[in-house]
């Protein structure tokens, strides 16, 4: 078991079942930690699994279980859960659908998280974007800090763009967009040199696949009666900063767990 504070790195992550902790509010009372009592309760627990290490049957069931794994999980996310799932099968009861739902919840989190915060991005792009055929990056970054629908983007951008981080914050941009395929570009503005930005046809399959809301392309405007606004001069750009079948229950096995309640399934908070 590993501990620690902010992310971890993805060699270690996606080999690993995470685990996200919540900060206690600051109002919020909690009685004392004490190790004493702690040990006390979990005296049950420890002296069960000692058993079991010397218990051969009880190996042996375990070296030969093929647990049902969830299918909404990765195969690297599979086999570092199929000995869990053993475990939690030979426990019997409820333990074994318990550790499913926890697994799934845990795996699937971030990946639905990422989903969201993508397709807000998408959304919030073709806004700006209205009826600009292309935008340079700098642009199309402050343009997403003006967005006005609770998005996080002026949290995460602005005071960086202001401290002349364009670089960083481009490579942040790309990097969001980069599951979609989609990837700036040398784009020559005017008579401007060539510098990166985007084009409104990047975006095209994206926005019909993940964003619900009516399009804004320039056919719609031009039906409207309203004209697509000309390509906008590039900002100056500075270049020192620019850049995853249930077994049966063992009977025998079962008594060795009744002293330990079982868990509500783990909550699962991100940040």
């Amino acid at each position: 078991m590993l501990s620690g504070i902010g992310s971890i790195p993805d060699t270690i992550k996606d080999r690993s079942i995470e685990i996200c902790m919540e900060r206690r509010p600051t109002m919020t009372r909690l009685p004392r930690f004490r190790e004493e009592k702690v040990k006390e309760e979990v005296a049950p627990l420890k002296d069960a699994l000692a058993r079991l290490k010397d218990t051969p049957e009880f190996i042996t069931l375990l070296k030969h279980s093929v647990p049902r794994v969830p299918e909404q999980l990765s195969d690297r996310q599979m086999d570092i859960s199929e000995p869990l799932l053993a475990i939690a099968d030979l426990a019997g009861n409820d333990w074994g659908k318990t550790a499913r739902e926890s697994l799934v919840e845990l795996f699937t989190a971030d990946s639905l998280a990422e989903d969201s915060i993508g397709i807000t991005l998408l959304t919030d792009i073709r806004t700006v974007f209205g009826g600009f055929t292309k935008l340079p990056t700098l642009d199309l970054l402050k343009g997403l800090i003006e967005v006005d629908t609770g998005s996080p983007w002026a949290e995460k951008w602005e005071s960086k763009l202001r401290s002349g981080q364009v670089s960083t914050c481009a490579n942040q941009l790309a990097k969001l967009l980069k599951p979609h395929g989609i990837a700036p570009k040398q784009i020559r503005f005017n008579s401007a040199e060539n510098i990166k930005g985007y084009e409104r046809e990047m975006f095209t399959n994206a926005w019909a696949s993940y964003c619900t809301r009516a399009s804004q392309n320039t056919g719609e405007n031009r039906e409207t009666g309203k004209q697509p606004r000309q390509t906008p001069r590039p900002a100056k750009v500075d270049h020192h900063h620019a850049a995853h079948g249930k077994q049966e229950k063992c009977g025998p096995n079962r008594d060795l767990f009744r002293c330990f309640p079982k868990k509500a399934k783990p909550a699962r908070t991100l940040r």
